[in-house]
């Protein structure tokens, strides 16, 4: 795969970026801030990493049913990252295949971080407050 394997021949670090929706709840509109704060970080790290962005599977009906002022904007992302191709989009049933290509786990704080931790590869939950830019 042309995004993990760098032109030399080596692989990238793959990182399993997980978002959940409790964060998306609890923050409302910070949350959408911290995805594009998140996604323009690895957009200009994407020599060196790659980002496997794994939402929850309801995500978007989430949204769409108990913050419908945010599914615009977060279609908009999830669109904009998927055209630009720097990373992966896993929106399938097989959460074990990101956790198995995956190097290390960044993202909320949830059942899928407690049963990557198993794995004994790094973990560092996001906090939305945060923000690089």
């Amino acid at each position: 795969n042309k995004l993990i394997i760098k032109p030399d021949g080596t692989r990238k670090k793959v990182i399993f970026y997980n978002t959940s929706l409790q964060a998306v709840l609890e923050c409302d509109k910070n949350y959408i801030r911290k995805l594009k704060d998140v996604l323009s970080f690895f957009y200009d790290n994407q020599e060196k990493v790659t980002l496997l962005w794994r939402p929850h599977p309801l995500m978007e009906t989430t949204i769409a049913s108990m913050k419908p002022h945010l599914l615009e904007a977060y279609n908009r992302i999830v669109k904009d990252y998927k055209q630009q191709a720097y990373g992966i989009y896993d929106d399938s049933s097989d959460l074990y295949r990101a956790i198995a290509i995956s190097d290390a786990y960044y993202g909320d704080y949830s059942s899928v971080a407690i049963l990557y931790k198993m794995t004994g590869k790094p973990i560092m939950t996001q906090k939305v407050e945060v923000m690089k830019r």
